[in-house]
């Protein structure tokens, strides 16, 4: 074993699921790949999610976190320790994900071919991302008052 870290530098685990994603990455370019395909369509689309997460998702991840820590020249008073700060960035980064996922059909990009191969209509994404949006939010700040309310109640024992 030692041998094998000697010259890997990781545990074998770390190798096998390396192995199983580049594999899990390859056969999903495979049947991207495959004769009839819109391989154009997915290689624009990859291009454009690595710009929009270089260009637009992470500065405005920076500037928003930089908002909601209150982190900014004159900010006085306590500062949110990371357990808060995660109740704000984990559902924000989910619905970031969800929105980068499905932003074609919650702004109905190409509502007619959606409908015409699937028969039915992209007119309900909008709604039930907002939805989404608001459940992983509602489900953070319960889970926030929880935190509060064991905090408390240990502080009062």
């Amino acid at each position: 074993m030692t041998r094998f870290r000697d010259f890997y530098g990781g545990k074998p685990l770390h190798l096998l699921a390396t192995v199983m994603s580049f594999a899990l990455v390859a056969a999903g370019f495979v049947g991207w790949a495959r004769p009839g395909s819109d391989l154009r369509g997915v290689i624009l689309w990859l291009l454009g999610s690595i710009v929009a997460t270089e260009l637009v998702l992470f500065p405005s991840a920076w500037l928003l976190d930089r908002i909601a820590t209150g982190v900014s020249h004159g900010t006085t008073g306590s500062e949110p320790t990371r357990g808060e700060i995660a109740y704000i960035r984990v559902p924000a980064l989910l619905s970031g994900l969800l929105l980068i996922v499905f932003a074609p059909l919650i702004f109905s990009f190409d509502g007619a071919t959606y409908a015409a191969v699937t028969a039915t209509t992209t007119s309900r994404y909008l709604s039930r991302w907002l939805f989404s949006v608001a459940a992983l939010f509602g489900i953070s700040a319960l889970a926030y008052a929880v935190r509060l309310a064991r905090g408390r109640r240990r502080a009062s024992a």
